[in-house]
């Protein structure tokens, strides 16, 4: 029996699920591994500078990320393409979102592996709330694209 494919929104719903479902279970088990003694002797002269690094790179990729996905919802809303163009390119932009915060998020994990300062896994855990918020749903389609419900329930 053949089953339906699934809905395009659905389908991107999965992929943000796993991205952070995936970021998650790094992040545990590289706690799992510091709380269980299971690494090397923390480097804390890297501590100070990898903490810098960690802000500056989390800092930027925020307003990077957020203000090219912006910019490019505004781009989409403002055209006049058919809404499952509209969806692909909603798609790609949330994507890129995703992989612009998933970058500073995983350079927090490994430099609180590498050092065992508590602290990155701080700026990890906003970084992932940010992911988070930045998922799909159908009311995001309904203010970001412009789309009916109908066009919404129509896309395949």
């Amino acid at each position: 029996m053949k089953q339906a494919p699934m809905h395009p929104l659905k389908s991107l719903q999965f992929v943000h699920r796993i991205m952070l479902l995936m970021q998650l279970v790094f992040m545990g088990i590289l706690i799992t591994l510091q709380v269980t003694g299971n690494t090397q002797t923390p480097e804390q002269q890297l501590n100070v500078t990898l903490q810098v690094v960690a802000i500056a790179l989390s800092v930027l990729s925020y307003f990077t990320g957020t203000r090219r996905f912006q910019k490019s919802i505004a781009q989409i809303k403002e055209s006049s393409l058919p809404a499952a163009t509209k969806f692909a390119q909603y798609r790609s932009a949330s994507i890129l979102l995703w992989a612009i915060l998933e970058g500073p998020t995983l350079f927090c994990m490994v430099s609180f592996f590498v050092t065992s300062n508590y602290a990155f896994i701080g700026l990890a855990t906003v970084l992932l709330f940010f992911f988070f918020i930045f998922g799909p749903n159908k009311q995001k389609l309904f203010i970001f694209l412009g789309l009916t419900e109908e066009e919404i329930d129509g896309l395949r």
